[in-house]
């Protein structure tokens, strides 16, 4: 008779976070809150002048239809009517979208900025206290990202420069 093959126990699912998974929606409110407002400033300026146009494009085409002697009831005004409706509520729905789209992209670009100088403020907070700190890194798409570098150039030499007056 065989002995039945022994098999190891399956590991149990782990959850892990991915590194990219944000915990904090505003790092730092007032500077992100402030970039999403200039980006939305520009859209609802870009959008008034959209509609503006819009505007003025169907009331141009009312009045030609008035010129050309045409009586108010005519097919021509109700076709303009519809058409007029119809653009105001793709023009509504878009205007949605890319709120929306800029909002989302406010954030995600403000992040890049503001993680980054939040790390660097709390790097410097441990550096004062005294702690002894590994290198300064910031994620992989981040702006500035050459200020680590310079960052932990100076503290190494600075660390040198200790180094020499405890042997001097």
């Amino acid at each position: 008779m065989e002995k039945p093959i022994k098999t190891p126990p399956l590991p149990k699912a782990k959850f892990v976070k991915k590194s990219n998974q944000r915990k904090v929606f505003l790092i730092n409110p007032p500077f992100q809150i402030r970039i999403i407002g200039y980006m939305l400033a520009i859209a609802s300026t870009v959008t008034v002048i959209y509609y503006g146009a819009h505007s003025y494009f169907f009331w141009k085409l009312h009045q030609l239809g008035l010129d050309s002697k045409l009586p108010v009831n005519h097919i021509y005004f109700r076709f303009l009517e519809n058409q007029n409706s119809k653009m105001n509520s793709i023009f509504m729905y878009s205007t949605i979208l890319v709120v929306l789209a800029i909002c989302s992209w406010g954030l995600f670009l403000s992040h890049r900025i503001a993680g980054p100088i939040h790390h660097l403020k709390e790097h410097f907070k441990k550096i004062v206290s005294g702690q002894k700190l590994p290198p300064l890194k910031f994620r992989k798409n981040d702006f500035f990202m050459e200020v680590p570098d310079i960052l932990n150039q100076y503290i190494g030499q600075q660390d040198k420069n200790k180094e020499k007056d405890k042997v001097a």
